[in-house]
């Protein structure tokens, strides 16, 4: 019985510890989240990767599906409303504007909407943290 239980142990062992370096790289919303945003009247796919600046504040890059290109810009987090509420600034070669970036409880994706410079954020902007290696 004891052998039974130390196998099952052994076994389980690294599982449980994946499952303690998951919930720690998840308790921020620094990472890589894939997604769609609304482009031209249409929901196209969207990356977003975050870190952390040295001011405390996220930064990071974005991309999107534009037609048969994609096109890459950038974001900075201008205000944070809340742990879980983040404002960011993106910029791309068509121009900025603002986003909010409503994370869920475990920073595993957001809800968000975003606009232009001149417009307040309506546009949907969603994202899950992508698990693949590349795009």
């Amino acid at each position: 019985m004891y052998l039974k239980q130390l196998t099952w142990a052994i076994l389980f062992l690294p599982v449980l510890s994946i499952s303690g370096i998951a919930e720690q790289a998840s308790s921020g919303p620094e990472g890589r989240y894939c997604g769609n945003v609304l482009h031209n009247g249409e929901f196209v796919y969207s990356e977003v990767e975050l870190v952390n600046a040295e001011n405390g504040y996220l930064n990071g890059t974005m991309r999107y599906h534009d037609n048969d290109a994609v096109t890459e810009g950038t974001v900075e987090e201008t205000k944070r409303d809340a742990l879980h509420t983040r404002t960011i600034q993106w910029a791309d070669k068509y121009g900025y504007g603002f986003a909010i970036l409503n994370f869920n409880k475990d920073f595993s994706s957001f809800e968000g909407v975003w606009g232009t410079a001149i417009q307040t954020p309506r546009y949907t902007w969603t994202g899950k943290r992508c698990h693949d290696l590349t795009s």
